[in-house]
């Protein structure tokens, strides 16, 4: 089950799609893409499946029952989780019947979790009566033990993030977590393609390498990971700035997550580099 969790909604705007063709229904509802963290049993919750949801109407507020809709999702290796909310793939109630509802899906990560849990990003999208959920808030996210599947939305908090930040960038924020600090997360990409995009910057930062590193490392250039660092590459400014950063401090792990003072401290001195640079 889901233990517990906190989920942030981004309110998209009145719907404008549906199963249906008849668009009846549809200017009384508006689409929400939600992103946020989740702690749950350790074999459960796969990655890269969504899963069906619709609004439970037998109890008022933000209460969901998930239904048999369980469909493989599209991986994109080196895709931040938010980009996956322009797919196709999401499942939408019909307006006609009345109901809210989406779909939700998982990814691991590697944040720390008590024994036989694991914590799970999470992504979901859904089209749900105007008003249902409030903006930029972020609500405690549980699941209900007497009902299998069933999760809940309770006590928003507002955010007071700015507004135009994008889906990827609102896990990055020191959102998220239940210890004294907050944290976000360093990458959203799924777990094979962080650990190639540690591998690649492990080799590339070596001043000698054998013959057998070489090829790794031009393995992963060529993979579909290697689009990520093909124009930082060649960018020769931004090859100076991690190379000043790097005399400072360690690359942050692309696994790991970071507290707001520790983003503050890195912003600090990612902006004296700049202006050294630029200036130079």
């Amino acid at each position: 089950m889901i233990h517990r969790g906190q989920i942030l909604v981004r309110d998209c705007g009145p719907s404008r799609k549906s199963y249906s063709s008849d668009a009846i229904g549809t200017e009384f509802r508006h689409d929400y893409a939600l992103v946020g963290i989740a702690e749950v049993d350790e074999h459960r919750y796969p990655e890269h499946f969504v899963r069906g949801f619709l609004q439970n109407v037998e109890t008022a507020g933000a209460h969901f029952r998930t239904t048999d809709h369980y469909e493989a999702f599209p991986i994109h290796p080196g895709s931040d989780l938010g980009c996956l909310v322009r797919e196709n793939h999401w499942p939408r109630p019909d307006p006609l019947f009345g109901i809210g509802g989406g779909g939700i899906l998982f990814r691991d990560c590697r944040m720390t979790a008590p024994c036989g849990r694991k914590i799970v990003l999470v992504l979901a999208a859904a089209s749900l009566p105007t008003g249902q959920l409030l903006n930029h808030h972020i609500y405690d996210f549980h699941g209900d033990v007497e009902k299998d599947g069933s999760f809940t939305l309770e006590n928003p908090v507002d955010t007071e993030i700015m507004f135009g930040e994008s889906l990827n960038a609102l896990l990055k924020l020191p959102l998220w977590g239940w210890g004294k600090e907050k944290v976000g997360f360093v990458s959203t990409m799924d777990l094979p393609t962080i650990d190639k995009c540690m591998r690649y910057e492990e080799l590339n930062l070596l001043d000698i390498r054998t013959p057998e590193q070489d090829a790794e490392l031009e393995a992963i250039n060529k993979g579909e990971v290697g689009w990520i660092f093909r124009s930082s590459n060649i960018d020769e400014t931004y090859q100076a700035y991690r190379r000043e950063m790097l005399k400072i401090r360690p690359n942050p792990a692309w696994d790991g997550v970071m507290s707001q003072s520790e983003q503050d401290a890195d912003s600090v001195i990612a902006s004296k580099i700049l202006k050294q640079l630029l200036a130079a």
